[in-house]
């Protein structure tokens, strides 16, 4: 009986534990997508096509695994807004391909509001 008393407390605190390391590497990784999002943007405001290319594609990328590797269940408005994001990779991608600087303002707008959603889970 004596071990059982000990060891439910401690595996419930274990549980626990676990359940906050997960939470905390889900926000390092939207972290570091937010901060890509916002590498991509910066450089095509600068005019740096390629570099806003190549962070773009990146991001875009990351997105697309990050959705494929977390089911993100309990965080449907998450999900459906990083899924949004996946949409108007093209419509992005051909405007930096072009030279368009809207598509620059896009990534910049695409940045604020994902820096809504990270504030918004960290409120929840």
């Amino acid at each position: 009986m004596a071990f059982a008393a000990g060891y439910v407390p401690q595996k419930w605190a274990l549980r626990d534990t676990l359940r906050t390391l997960e939470t905390t590497r889900n926000d390092r990784e939207l972290g570091d997508l937010h901060r890509r999002l916002g590498v991509a943007a910066l450089a095509a405001q600068r005019l740096d096509m390629t570099g806003a290319t190549t962070s773009a594609v990146r991001f875009f990328d990351d997105v697309r695994s990050y959705l494929t590797t977390h089911p993100m269940t309990e965080e449907p408005r998450t999900r459906i807004a990083l899924e949004s994001y996946l949409r108007e990779r093209d419509t992005i991608m051909a405007g930096l391909a072009q030279g368009d600087p809207t598509a620059g303002m896009r990534l910049g707008d695409l940045y604020l509001t994902m820096d809504q959603v990270l504030k918004r889970r960290q409120a929840e």
